[in-house]
Parts: structure tokens; C-alpha cells; sequence
């Protein structure tokens, strides 16, 4: 009945109509609800037969495609939110491989859902434990938390910006080490999903944030050396906000003055994937020449009594002072 009831109503969003009735799918989704039977459906899975845990899979799916009608929307945030097991449970799930991708196709049917994502994010601690799984041993799990890392926050930019901002220092401590693993798959994902973020106008405010970090320069700065071109190519992307900022800290711009020549150098010889990308010739001549031009900070006199600058946003805790990297040398 759930599943009927909503593929009428998605059929009837495509074509700008009224909702159809329901048939007593709204009355049957209260007494799913109250039951507790999403919860307790999740925390069953690894004990059901593979076929039980596909139909699990397409009426959790259903449940949430429901909430296309306006009465079922709140009634099912609601649900989330005061339970705040279901997502713990569904992201626990890729601890276990049995039900891996089976919990990563309800948390990205979760994801397509705004009221279900803004319950989610409501949950620092499941949201930022999401990204330890990206890295998994195993490939088909490490890609499968990626999609649903991916889809919870482009999906509804607009409340994971929000989320960003609120966690930022505890979000990029752990994501940035996606990119310092050295697992080309896992830095190849991390790189394309964090540039897709920072060159969304919603995520503004963090991609300011970011690029003020001396220490998160370092680390694109390091990427633009690696082994592989498909790496350099994905970190170029994030490199070159950087050094568009035209109100760069002076760290920052310390930090590019002295390493300016080697990273010309190393940028004239990045070459595109296609020959006639025009594109990235663009944006790397550009990068180039506000390199060439780029002086030395003024230097600024001690404040006695000074105190340490403010962090990005008001919940989140100051960066250590990063040492200065040094492009064509190892770090200290």
C-alpha cells in the first residue's frame, strides 16, 4: 500500500497535478511510525534473508517518497528526530558487509528528503563518523559511503552549509585526511567532492573559511606533486581558489610568495585530460599570472596583548599554526 501510494503521488508531482488520495496510506504510515518499525526494521537486517532486506530497502523508500504530501512530511521528520537510532543504525550498517549497500541505498533515499537531512545533521556525531567508512578496506563500502557522504551534502546544499559551518573545524579535521592517505581512490573521490562544495555558491561562507587555512593550503599544495595526474588535475581545482582570493590572510599569502617560481614551474607543465580543454589552459593562466604578481605580506607590528585569531565561525576551535610547506621539498 505505502508503495502504491507513493508512486501515485511522484506521478502526480511530474505532471503538476493534485495529490491523489491515499487509500489509507496516510493512516498506515501513522501506525508504521508508532510502531517503531523502521528502527527496529534496521536494527533486524543482518538477521533477514537477502530478499527481506530488499523489500525493507523499498519500504523505507516508499516511507520516505510519501513525503511529497504535505501531512506526511512533518510526520516523518518527526519520526527521525525523535529516534535518533534509525540513523545510527543505518550508518553502523557499513560496519557490517552483509547489509552495507542495503543501509547506503535507505540513507541516500534519506538524503533526497530535506526534512530527513536536516534531522540527520542534527546528529554531529553520525554525520562526521559517515566519513570514517569512505576509507573502508573494502572498495564496494568505501564507495558506497562515499555516494551517500555525496548526496547528504549536495543534495540540499543549503542545510548541509549550514551543518559545515556549525562543525567545520571537526568536519575538515577528519575529511581532509581522506586526502593525505595516500589511496589514490580515496583522495580521487575527496578532491572531486570537495571542489563540487567549495564552488557551490551555497557553500560560500565555508569555501571562505577554507581557503583562509595555511595548513589546508599546505595539503593541496603537497597533492599538486603527486605521483598521479588525475590527482594533480583534481587538487589544481581547489588550488586555484586559493589563490583567487583577493583578500588572502598573510599567512596564506607568505606561504604562496615563497613558494611562487617552483609552483609556476610545476603548473606550466599540468596538462589537461583533453587537449582542447579550454577551459582549464583558462583558469591555469590565470592561477599563473596572479602567482607572477603576487608581493610579499606587509609586515605587521606586534599588538601586545594580542590574542590568537578568531576560528572561521563561532562554534568551532582554533588551527594550530602550521609550519610553512615548500613546494619540490618534504614538509616539516
Amino acid at each position: 500500500v505505502l508503495e502504491s501510494a507513493a508512486e501515485r503521488c511522484e506521478k502526480a508531482r511530474l505532471a503538476g497535478g493534485t495529490q491523489p488520495s491515499s487509500d489509507g496510506a496516510g493512516e498506515m504510515l501513522g501506525q508504521f511510525l508508532g510502531a517503531d518499525l523502521p528502527t527496529r526494521l534496521v536494527a533486524s537486517l543482518a538477521q533477514l534473508e537477502f530478499e527481506v532486506r530488499k523489500d525493507v530497502v523499498s519500504v523505507l523508500s516508499a516511507i520516505v517518497r510519501l513525503g511529497t504530501q504535505a501531512d506526511a512530511d512533518q510526520q516523518i521528520q518527526q519520526y527521525a528526530m525523535n529516534h535518533p537510532r534509525f540513523f545510527q543504525l543505518l550508518v553502523d550498517g557499513y560496519e557490517v558487509s552483509e547489509i552495507a549497500t542495503h543501509c547506503g541505498m535507505m540513507l541516500r533515499s534519506c538524503a533526497r528528503h530535506s526534512r530527513l537531512v536536516e534531522a540527520f545533521f542534527t546528529q554531529t556525531e553520525v554525520a562526521i563518523k559517515l566519513i570514517s567508512f569512505t576509507r573502508h578496506e573494502a572498495f564496494d563500502i568505501s564507495s558506497d559511503a562515499f555516494s551517500s557522504l555525496h548526496d547528504f551534502l549536495l543534495t540540499h546544499q543549503t542545510l548541509s552549509a549550514k551543518f559545515l559551518e556549525a562543525n567545520f573545524r571537526e568536519f575538515f579535521g577528519i575529511y581532509n585526511g581522506l586526502l593525505q592517505t595516500g589511496d589514490y581512490v580515496t583522495q580521487r573521490q575527496a578532491l572531486k567532492l570537495l571542489s563540487d562544495m567549495l564552488l557551490e555558491r551555497k557553500f560560500m561562507r565555508v569555501m571562505m573559511a577554507y581557503i583562509e587555512d595555511e595548513q589546508f593550503l599546505q595539503i593541496h599544495m603537497n597533492l599538486l606533486k603527486a605521483d598521479s595526474k588525475a590527482i594533480q588535475l583534481e587538487a589544481f581545482h581547489v588550488f586555484k581558489i586559493f589563490v583567487a582570493n583577493p583578500q588572502k590572510p598573510p599567512r596564506v599569502q607568505q606561504i604562496l610568495f615563497k613558494n611562487k617560481d617552483r609552483l609556476i614551474t610545476l603548473l606550466e607543465g599540468l596538462k589537461p585530460n583533453r587537449s582542447d580543454d579550454k577551459q582549464f589552459d583558462e583558469d591555469k593562466c590565470t592561477v599563473i599570472g596572479k602567482l607572477q604578481a603576487l608581493e610579499a605580506p606587509p609586515p605587521r607590528p606586534a599588538t601586545p596583548g594580542a590574542g590568537p585569531a578568531a576560528a572561521p565561525f563561532a562554534a568551532t576551535a582554533q588551527e594550530p599554526t602550521a609550519s610553512e610547506p615548500s613546494v619540490g621539498q618534504p614538509d616539516a
